[in-house]
């Protein structure tokens, strides 16, 4: 995913997290050794250092629903648009949820397929409210030049997608499947903004179960452990890998289904320590 904007960080900002968020979501970090971050929010729950986090998708207003649409045509170069309530009842969204996300048009007419970076949303409120009823509905604010093409309420179906790089979560069975999006070089408090790394060398912290240096190697890709809350393992094409104990042998399912998170420079010398990674994410 890109991003138009890199600034140039030290590494003491890379151990640091706010309240106060100071630049979009997913400005890149660039260090002097050429490492890269991405700045980033955390969920609502306290993350470790060095730990794998995912981002959920964020998709609303109710992502499986096949009546969001628009609530009036828009010309091209709209950047206002206000959407129609789902007939399924929604949580209380706050203004700004989709701020540096994403309004996707679907349609049955080919040539209305579009994307468009949000600028912010008004507070979108629950409700039943069915396609056409015209008292309900929500505004959202594009970034210019806004919508490319004509948009149409009659076919144009429309999802809001929220940043990928806000809320994130530790890489756990139960808060995926997500997308892996990079690793925590300190320990962040719930909803705080930080630098999140995604390219280059790192300290990752292997999953619980593995005994010795010998089970990940140097030069071994890694990848999302179902063993451990963000933690890293090896490949494992199935059941329990020779040499390898449990639980590694559980991580043998959606995680590696995900892409490779890096390779490993140096590995950990017991279970539950640390290993270099040279990470191979965002860029």
């Amino acid at each position: 995913m890109s991003f138009p904007t890199t600034v140039y960080i030290e590494e003491a900002q890379t151990q640091e997290a706010s309240a106060t968020q100071v630049l979009p979501l997913g400005t890149r970090g660039l260090t002097d050794d050429g490492r890269v971050f991405r700045y980033s929010q955390a969920g609502a729950t306290d993350i470790k250092a060095n730990r794998l986090c995912i981002s959920l998708s964020g998709e609303g207003p109710a992502s499986t629903a096949t009546d969001q649409r628009l609530y009036s045509p828009y010309a091209v170069g709209s950047t206002m648009v206000q959407l129609y309530l789902s007939t399924i009842a929604l949580p209380v969204l706050t203004a700004d949820y989709f701020k540096d996300g994403y309004l996707m048009v679907n349609s049955t007419d080919v040539a209305a397929y579009q994307m468009c970076p949000i600028n912010s949303n008004e507070a979108l409120a629950s409700a039943t409210a069915a396609l056409g009823t015209a008292a309900l509905h929500n505004t959202v604010y594009l970034k210019p030049p806004g919508l490319k093409k004509l948009g149409d309420t009659d076919t144009g179906n429309v999802k809001l997608v929220r940043n990928p790089y806000k809320g994130l979560v530790l890489s756990t069975v139960a808060n995926g499947p997500g997308l892996p999006m990079g690793i925590t070089p300190c320990a962040v408090a719930a909803s705080y903004y930080f630098w999140l790394q995604t390219w280059g060398p790192t300290i990752a912290t292997i999953t619980a179960g593995i005994g010795n240096v010998h089970d990940v190697m140097a030069g071994e890709p890694v990848y999302w452990s179902t063993g451990g809350a963000g933690t890293l393992c090896g490949f494992c094409t199935g059941g329990t890998a020779t040499g390898q104990a449990a639980p590694f042998d559980t991580d043998s399912g959606f995680s590696h289904m995900m892409g490779a998170i890096g390779t490993v420079m140096t590995a950990a010398p017991a279970a539950n320590m640390y290993c270099m990674v040279n990470m191979t994410m965002a860029p």
